[in-house]
Order: C-alpha cells, then structure tokens, then sequence
C-alpha cells in the first residue's frame, strides 16, 4: 500500500469509521488498458458499504475523472473516490460541483454519499441530510413508542456496527431530535429517547433525503425475502387497487444478487412477468415482521401520485399519532 493510500486509511479508521479497509484491487479485464493505465486501485469498505477508490497515476483534469468513474461505476455497480495527494482550490470546486467523491492526504475528504466534507481536519460540516444508518436508525426510534432505546439494541435490530450507530446517534443529537443520556458504570452506555414523536417525525423527515438509491427492472418470479413496497405495499393496507408492476425494496445484500437480471424498463413495460426493484440505503427487513415495508419506508418509495394515492396514504398514515398530531 502507497504512502498516499495509507495515510487516506489512517483518516477515515480515526475521523469516520474505526473499521475502515483499505486493499488493492485489479480492474484489469473488466475495463479498458488504457484507462486502468491511469490509475492505482484500491478497494475501500467504510461504514458497511463498499467502494472503488482511485488513485490517478498522472495529471489528470476533471472531465477525465467523471467519465472514467462513470465507466468504471457502470461495471463494478460501486461508487468510485478519487485519491490525490493535493488539490487546488480551483480542483476542490470543481469536483465538489460534479459531486466526484475524493480524499487527501492532508485529511480533507469530499464523500456526498455518506454526507461528509471535511475541508480541514478540524472542520467537518453538519450534513443537511441523514446518511443511510441515520435513517435506519430515526425509523427504529420513530416505531419505538417512546419506549427509551439502548445504542446496542439498536446495534441488534439495524445489524449495523457501533460506529454506523453512533454517528447516526450523533447526527440525530446534532438535530436536536432526541435526548441521549450516558449511563452504566463506565459511562459509556448510551440510552436514546425521543421526546416527542410528533415532532421528531416532523422535523426529522425534513433531513430523511431520499430513501430510494436506484431503481431496477427485473423479469421473472420474485425471490424470496424482498418486501412490497410503494403502491404495492399500500394497496396491501388499505382499499387502492394493485399496481400493474410490482414493486420492492431491497438492501445492498439482495440487490447485488438481482442486479445481474436487470432488463431495460422500456422492455419491462411489454412484460407480464416483470417486477421492480428500488435500492435502499438500509436494511428495509430490519424496520417490519412481515413482507411488507414499514409506513414510512412505503410512502417514501411511492414512485407516482394522484389523488387517489394520497388520499389512501394519508388514510393510513394517519393511525399513527405521530403522523396526525
């Protein structure tokens, strides 16, 4: 491992994620010599999900990085991170402004997918938006009932890492959402609380973002263990009419597994058989006991609305008093 890549992975185990790996990674026959010429690859797990980094080997300009990254993107269905040891400011903006991820030595990183710019070691920017564990995380507390929740059985119930459930704790804190109390005889113990639910339903969706990650079309009989989601999902809860196509959610564990039988939408329309697929950031089947998504997971994935549609949510969202106070 170079210097350049050592010292992005001892930033991101001491800023990001404790559990962070860094290892090289050939590119060689899936994508063109000329482009895996220009760089040094590595492949990157932060914070549960898996990336591409690389690092350019020459001079390069910014149109150059966004379409090779497009195309490598395309191929390893993982988003790519540039790896330079210095940026001019003219560069950082640059890339800030195509939204091409990229980390420093100097321990500046750029990283929307996780809702991270660190323009200086000292100065990480509040992301406006919930990264996916924070999501995950402000649902579980939202179904809760108010019933305080320890960090670790959130750890259980998400099976995400303490680090993934700590910053979503962090972030939701950051908001002033919850109350977080430490107790336990070492002081580390982190009991979560939700005020108010009204409001943290409220407010907190004002920062969910988007749910769905990317969409696919699929032909065939659904596998097991996707859950209904969308319209679907709702006309499985109240009186609306099913879709011509159904619908699911999956996480990255099924997804990856139906990525490869992914037909043109053009030709799913023309199918009887087909059925789509939306890719969330977290784990849908972590959130419900049954094969459906959660109520929030279900509106969030609804992909197109009319009157009917929303009045059928908004009667069934409002059993929740959360969602009618």
């Amino acid at each position: 491992m170079s210097g350049r890549s050592g010292a992005a992975l001892r930033f991101l185990r001491a800023d990001v994620d404790e559990s962070a790996k860094l290892s090289e990674l050939s590119l060689k026959g899936l994508m063109s010599v000329a482009l895996t010429s220009r760089y040094e690859f590595y492949g990157l797990s932060l914070l549960e999900e898996d990336y591409v980094v690389a690092s350019p080997v020459g001079p390069f300009t910014v149109d150059r990085l966004a379409a090779d990254f497009s195309a490598i993107e395309a191929k390893t269905s993982k988003p790519v991170i540039a790896l330079v040891s210095q940026l001019s400011p003219y560069f950082r903006k640059a890339l800030i402004a195509r939204r091409i991820p990229f980390l420093l030595e100097d321990k500046q990183a750029y990283l929307p997918f996780i809702y991270l710019n660190v323009i200086a070691s000292t100065s990480i920017h509040q992301p406006r938006d919930f990264a996916p564990a924070t999501q995950a995380v402000f649902l579980a507390l939202l179904y809760s009932e108010g019933v305080p929740q320890s960090q670790e059985s959130l750890e259980r119930q998400l099976l995400l890492s303490p680090m993934s459930v700590s910053r979503a704790v962090g972030q939701l804190a950051s908001h002033e959402l919850i109350d977080v109390e430490t107790t336990g005889k070492t002081g580390r113990r982190k009991v979560i609380t939700v005020p108010d639910a009204a409001v943290f339903y409220r407010l907190g969706m004002e920062h969910f973002g988007e749910a769905v990650k990317r969409s696919i079309h699929i032909a065939g009989k659904p596998p097991q263990g996707l859950l209904r989601s969308g319209i679907d999902a709702l006309s499985r809860r109240t009186m609306l009419g099913p879709p011509e196509c159904p619908s699911f959610a999956a996480s990255k564990r099924h997804y990856q597994e139906l990525e490869s039988q992914q037909i043109d939408w053009r030709e799913a329309a023309d199918r009887r058989d087909s059925f789509k697929v939306d890719l969330l950031g977290y784990d849908p089947s972590t959130l419900t006991s049954d094969d459906l998504v959660d109520p929030v997971t279900m509106v969030l994935t609804v992909d197109h609305h009319d009157e009917r549609i929303d009045e059928a949510i908004d009667t069934y969202m409002r059993e929740f008093a959360w969602y009618s106070e």
